[in-house]
């Protein structure tokens, strides 16, 4: 799958080697065969972060996960991205996703924590205009989830990331196991560009998954 996204294309990140190596993955464990991956630096960070940082300059890095699992957002110290960044930002996403999808490739887990800046974005916190000319590359990353249009799954475990998933790949019973497909990646692309929007998902219970699961499935529009 590595080879087959190796492209010439300035918004997917660049897979420059990988090897196989007998290493141990820890001080106690065994040694076992390891694939070691060397893809593109990407100095800037992934997009989830940035957007976070954006609204709350103020917080730590530690403070980002447990931000991220509230609901209750409070009110913002920074701002939000403005038309123009986002704008930007997301033809990249799209010319990244579409390159895959022209190449019959399915990513599977979209979603802005795997949307990469190449190159630190430095802006203004505080000021909604800002000079679009200093938005870095935005590069399309990990495809540990990636796969061939047209292949199946026969399993029902878990791929890819809830908040993203689309609605018909959680409804499902033995006999019909609901298969990835560009569609479901366009999704994935739509809920990208909400978080862009509003900084947040639309979403109730964001860090219960069973609730989340359930608020998913029984969305038939999803209200801001």
């Amino acid at each position: 799958m590595l080879c087959k996204i190796s492209f010439n294309n300035n918004n997917l990140v660049n897979y420059n080697h990988v090897w196989l190596e007998i290493s141990s993955t820890n001080d106690f464990g065994p040694k076992i065969p390891c694939a070691y991956i060397l893809q593109q630096y990407c100095s800037g960070g992934n997009l989830e972060e940035f957007i976070i940082n954006l609204q709350n300059p103020i917080l730590k890095p530690h403070e980002l996960k447990k931000w991220k699992l509230s609901h209750k957002r409070q009110q913002l110290k920074g701002r939000l991205l403005n038309n123009d960044e986002i704008l930007l930002i997301f033809q990249q996403i799209v010319s990244g996703v579409y390159e895959l999808h022209k190449n019959h490739i399915i990513h599977r887990d979209l979603k802005p924590s795997n949307c990469l800046l190449a190159e630190p974005y430095f802006t203004d916190f505080t000021q909604l205009e800002s000079d679009i000319s200093k938005i870095p590359t935005i590069l399309v990353s990990d495809f540990g989830e990636s796969q061939l249009e047209g292949e199946f799954r026969n399993a029902t475990g878990a791929t890819g990331t809830l908040e993203y998933t689309a609605p018909e790949l959680l409804n499902f019973n033995d006999d019909n196991v609901p298969q990835f497909n560009k569609k479901t990646d366009v999704y994935a692309l739509g809920m990208i560009l909400y978080f862009m929007c509003f900084g947040k998902l639309p979403y109730e219970y964001s860090n219960e998954v069973e609730l989340l699961k359930n608020e998913i499935k029984g969305s038939n529009e999803l209200m801001m």
